[in-house]
């Protein structure tokens, strides 16, 4: 991943006006992604731009409106389009370990799991020899 110091350096290495265009596949509403929770790459793009007073231009929306239709040659992605557009983006929400630190492994969110269902998920008690007995009449 790209950090933030990283982004503001190749910005000052493009001097005082400048475009950079390009694919930084780092997804923030503020420019326009559909996700309304930044990625960590986006987060570090974001913060860089913030912090030499950058301003983000994106056509993609337009973009892609402007290509749909509602035909059959299309596979009728004018529909499709709207479909994806009405219903939003689910986002899993981030877990925190009990430490307080989020877990960003599989290991890590696996183990929160397995704990979180040994807790929530206890076996019956066992069962009496008298209970036995009666089940076998």
């Amino acid at each position: 991943m790209i950090k933030q110091e990283q982004y503001e350096h190749f910005f000052k290495t493009l001097g005082n006006r400048f475009i950079a265009g390009g694919d930084y596949n780092a997804k923030h509403p503020w420019w326009g992604s559909r996700s309304h929770i930044p990625t960590p790459e986006g987060r570090q793009l974001y913060q860089a731009m913030l912090k030499n007073n950058l301003h983000a231009l994106s056509t993609a929306i337009e973009d892609y409106l402007k290509n749909l239709s509602a035909t059959e040659a299309t596979d009728y992605s004018l529909w499709k389009a709207t479909k994806k557009i009405k219903n939003p983006q689910q986002s899993i929400p981030p877990l925190r370990l009990p430490d307080g630190k989020w877990a960003r492994s599989s290991k890590d969110k696996a183990n929160l799991f397995a704990e979180h269902l040994a807790k929530v998920f206890t076996p019956f008690p066992p069962k009496s020899t008298v209970d036995v007995e009666e089940e076998k009449k």
